[in-house]
């Protein structure tokens, strides 16, 4: 309040004039000392106490008015109120409010200045809703892209939220996996990796503020195809024979899609027979998707061959799996001995014949071994056709003891017979520690002469 005497004074072009003095009170407009103070908040709402009975200026107080604007806005709305607190109603979920209080006396320019602000901010509402209908951007064999609707304030209903994608999916071999990813809201396309190819994967996106959370509906989508995982090793088992090898295996464990075929390349790599050439080029053969064997013919005996194995979808051949296999070794070939040439010379007590090398088959020749067999009125010559070798070597010493048909007369290294050479049986000598003893003269003999192949 401000108290003295005042007088007015006018001037003109033609004087001036002046009243008497008065004595004037001069009133103060009331503004309140101290901000509202906030007693609730909500997404839509403020409860404030005005807190206006400490006031700079003067009374009494004929109207108390809460004025109120967004801190970011240009607009202002001032409510009557008359009561000690007051709910400010219909604000928008998380933002900033800027609050004051006017005060009114008597008399015209009573209200005065609006008080100190509260400035507070509303909570955050519970998301509007998710995105519509994802949209899958890309496919591939081990990732989807994700695109949606642009997240706007109108549907998250605040400031700070977050945005997740959670998928799951079942695989064969009892395989599962769930698990959620948070995104970047303002990434335009979002990405999961690190998924198994040709599986169904089931895809939700939760939309979550500090108010709430809205989930999708579930989408499935399906992984592209890749390319197969390998074949099995444990599942290779090879089969060996002289001339062929039996192959089969199983199913890659990682199909990644439909098989369409299988592709084995095989080449020799070692062998036991140094004539077997092994620096060849590998050859290949196709199986169908539902074939998980191969019969390999035409093969040599007593030679390792490496397997590839690897399968394919549409994407391609996977990586390949290797098996080695030997084939058996074959007995070595030996020449017709029937007819001319077979016995070069004959005396009372030996008989000279032409030995031939043998053919080795698989392995090397390792020893070549002559067997004598005296003929008894009683015994059948054996059929040429169907003669098996003698495997038991029995020296002539053993064979009077013991009563066998037959004796080693001779067993020669095969470094002995580079080319055909004749052999005397009865010579008298010892041959690798067997004697060739003299024959009995006018008695009949069947000589054999066998080779062995040997891979010790």
């Amino acid at each position: 309040t401000d108290q003295d005497l005042y007088r007015c004074v006018t001037q003109s072009e033609r004087g001036s004039g002046v009243s008497n003095f008065a004595q004037l009170i001069v009133r103060e407009p009331p503004r309140p000392i101290a901000p509202p103070q906030l007693l609730g908040v909500g997404p839509t709402y403020l409860l404030i106490q005005l807190n206006a009975n400490s006031i700079i200026g003067d009374g009494p107080i004929i109207l108390k008015e809460v004025e109120y604007r967004m801190t970011s806005g240009s607009w202002t709305e001032t409510h009557a109120v008359n009561a000690p607190t007051y709910k400010l109603w219909h604000l928008d979920p998380d933002t900033e409010y800027e609050i004051r209080v006017l005060l009114t006396r008597p008399g015209e320019g009573g209200t005065g200045l609006p008080g100190p602000p509260l400035i507070t901010r509303t909570k955050c509402a519970e998301p509007m809703r998710t995105p519509k209908t994802l949209k899958i951007a890309e496919i591939q064999a081990r990732r989807i892209a994700v695109d949606w609707e642009s997240l706007g304030y109108n549907i998250t209903r605040c400031h700070t939220f977050n945005v997740t994608i959670c998928y799951h999916y079942f695989r064969g071999h009892n395989e599962s996996k769930a698990d959620c990813l948070d995104m970047d809201p303002k990434a335009p396309q979002h990405v999961v990796n690190h998924l198994p190819p040709y599986t169904n994967v089931s895809l939700k996106m939760i939309l979550t503020n500090p108010e709430g959370r809205k989930e999708s509906e579930e989408t499935i989508i399906q992984t592209d195809e890749d390319v197969p995982g390998p074949v099995p090793v444990n599942s290779l088992q090879g089969t060996s024979f002289e001339n062929k090898i039996f192959l089969n295996w199983k199913e890659p464990l990682d199909p990644n899609g439909v098989i369409t075929q299988y592709e084995v390349s095989y080449s020799s790599i070692r062998s036991f027979d140094p004539a077997v050439p092994v620096a060849g080029p590998p050859q290949t053969v196709s199986n169908l998707w539902n074939s998980t064997h191969h019969v390999f013919m035409h093969l040599h005996p007593g030679t390792t061959y490496q397997f590839l194995i690897r399968a394919s979808t549409v994407k391609g051949f996977g990586p390949a799996t290797a098996i080695n296999v030997t084939t058996n070794i074959s007995a070595p070939t030996l020449p017709d001995y029937e007819g001319v040439d077979a016995s070069l010379n004959e005396t009372a007590t030996t008989i000279t014949v032409l030995l031939r090398p043998a053919q080795a088959k698989g392995a090397p020749i390792s020893a070549y071994q002559i067997v004598v067999e005296e003929l008894h009125p009683h015994r059948t010559k054996r059929e040429a056709g169907a003669m098996e070798c003698y495997q038991v070597p029995v020296t002539y010493q053993n064979a009077l003891s013991g009563g066998a048909p037959y004796y080693f007369a001779a067993e020669l290294p095969p470094g002995n017979l580079p080319e055909p050479a004749p052999f005397t049986v009865g010579d008298n000598r010892t041959y690798q520690g067997f004697w060739n003893p003299p024959l009995a003269p006018r008695k009949g003999y069947n000589i054999y002469f066998q080779a062995m192949s040997s891979v010790e």
